[in-house]
């Protein structure tokens, strides 16, 4: 009984970090969507030059940067503040928010949506090298099933 009391526990942990988790991708992707709206807005164009014009100069361009990163910072900050979203205070279950848990958490939402992802991930075991593991075995399988398979076919030739 106690051993399914602590199963429980710990699922309902992994279970409110990975909601955690989820809320931070969910937040970072629709972010990502409106700032890039504002970003491919034509006064934004006009007031901070794009970089992918081939004549601009470079000052031009670490300004447009600069900016852009200025702005998702300040949104994810005022989300993160006004919703008390930090995700430190979910991951180590403090009871109150924190001034650095929510700046963390305003970092990683400006951050954009692929490196909330590779948290996420991180956390599942699922990132990119676990990914290509897997794939790596699935092949070696695939290859062992063919070479039995051709040895089987050598044998039943060579019995008949």
């Amino acid at each position: 009984m106690i051993g399914l009391i602590i199963q429980t526990s710990e699922y309902n942990e992994f279970i409110e970090v990975l909601g955690a988790l989820a809320l931070l991708v969910t937040i970072s992707v629709i972010l990502e969507r409106a700032l890039a709206f504002l970003y491919e807005h034509k006064w934004f164009m006009l007031l901070f030059p794009n970089q992918s014009s081939r004549d601009k100069k470079e000052r031009d361009i670490r300004r447009y940067i600069a900016a852009k990163e200025n702005i998702a910072l300040i949104v994810s900050f005022s989300i993160a503040f006004t919703y008390k979203f930090d995700i430190l205070q979910i991951l180590f279950k403090n009871p109150s928010w924190s001034w650095l848990g929510i700046i963390l958490t305003a970092f990683i939402l400006a951050g954009g949506s692929a490196g909330a992802i590779a948290i996420f991930q991180g956390y599942l075991r699922m990132g990119k090298e676990v990914r290509d593991a897997n794939i790596e075995a699935l092949k070696s399988e695939a290859e062992a099933r063919e070479i039995r398979a051709k040895i089987g076919k050598s044998t039943t030739q060579t019995e008949g």
